[in-house]
């Protein structure tokens, strides 16, 4: 089986930032284990080296299929660091202050997760 570290270490990341209690690959914590381990493995990052090269993560407002309501993901930090506002971090620039139009933190964590596996799968078809 791979676990979250030997798939990093395959990467070339760092494997020791992907170890964790119950990230085993022995059997150990159910059939979701390993999948929630790569899923979760990157939480902690904060190097924006690691993600440089990468586009920034689409996501699709509320009531807006297709490319009229993707928008990209900016980041927390970049919020944090005040370039942009936070109300404007989980909507579509067009429909900043339209609550209809904005994610909640639960859409967003499903979006997140759709992507992380949609990349799991390229992953493992050798498409990376």
């Amino acid at each position: 089986g791979t676990d979250a570290a030997h798939i990093a270490d395959c990467l070339g990341l760092d494997p020791s930032r992907y170890r964790g209690p119950g990230s085993g690959s022995h059997g150990c914590g159910g059939a979701g284990a390993d999948e929630r381990d790569l899923l979760s493995a990157g939480v902690g990052l904060d190097d924006d080296a690691n993600f440089s090269g990468l586009p920034p993560l689409a996501l699709t407002a509320p009531g807006g299929g297709g490319a009229c309501g993707a928008f990209p993901f900016l980041g927390v930090s970049e919020a944090l660091h005040g370039r942009v506002s936070p109300e404007s971090l989980l909507c579509p620039p067009d429909s900043v202050g339209d609550a209809s139009r904005c994610l909640s933190a639960a859409q967003l964590a499903n979006q997140a997760t759709l992507r992380a596996r949609a990349a799991i799968i390229e992953y493992y078809d050798c498409a990376l």
